[in-house]
């Protein structure tokens, strides 16, 4: 099956999501801090026709690769409200489960960011389908869902198994010099 991919590219001095093309892949940027469009943009539009069922959204082999923490948190918020509420939101309950959410770790948080002082750390730990850590020159990946499972079982030809314990440390080195740094960040701030 044909895929499309949604992934960060900077413009401007800024992140935003854009389709992946060859032309782009060269832009895309996925370790850094969260594009300033948020990821419910691609579930829930601004403006859309609701009357015509026959145009039912769809976003089945579609995926967004790059989502940080807290947009995860955000969207898992968002749930709550769209589906899990006293009316459910059917357009958007859709796009939600047709959506393979491919997310990353923050490993160059912004000075602004502040994700700590709320209990999120800079990387994910639940909310997606397949997270993705850089270290060194590879990809570490992590399954988080069956959806994320099946989409790696489908393409077992672009993951490998790592046996280098080498990116496994690099990854945890990297994690811990996130939350630090988001947390020199804050320490003049009392949150408590």
């Amino acid at each position: 099956d044909d895929w499309t991919f949604y992934a960060p590219v900077e413009k401007n001095d800024n992140l935003e999501y854009e389709l992946v093309s060859k032309d782009n892949i060269p832009s895309l940027v996925i370790d850094t801090l969260r594009p300033t469009q948020p990821i419910k943009s691609l579930l829930y539009l601004f403006q859309e026709q609701v009357s015509n069922i026959r145009k039912f959204p769809n976003l089945r082999n579609t995926a967004v690769i790059g989502v940080k923490h807290c947009d995860l948190v955000s969207l898992m918020l968002l749930d709550k409200v769209m589906i899990e509420g006293d009316i459910e939101e059917p357009f958007y309950k859709r796009r939600r489960q047709d959506l393979l959410i491919i997310s990353s770790d923050c490993q160059a948080p912004a000075n602004t960011c502040f994700c700590t002082m709320m209990d999120i750390n800079p990387y994910p730990d639940e909310g997606f389908d397949i997270n993705l850590s850089t270290a060194n020159d590879s990809l570490v990946t992590e399954v988080g869902s069956e959806i994320g499972e099946e989409f790696i079982k489908l393409n077992k030809d672009l993951f490998h198994k790592v046996t280098n314990k080498n990116a496994q440390i690099k990854r945890e080195a990297k994690r811990r010099a996130a939350i630090e740094k988001v947390n020199g960040a804050n320490e003049k701030f009392d949150f408590k």
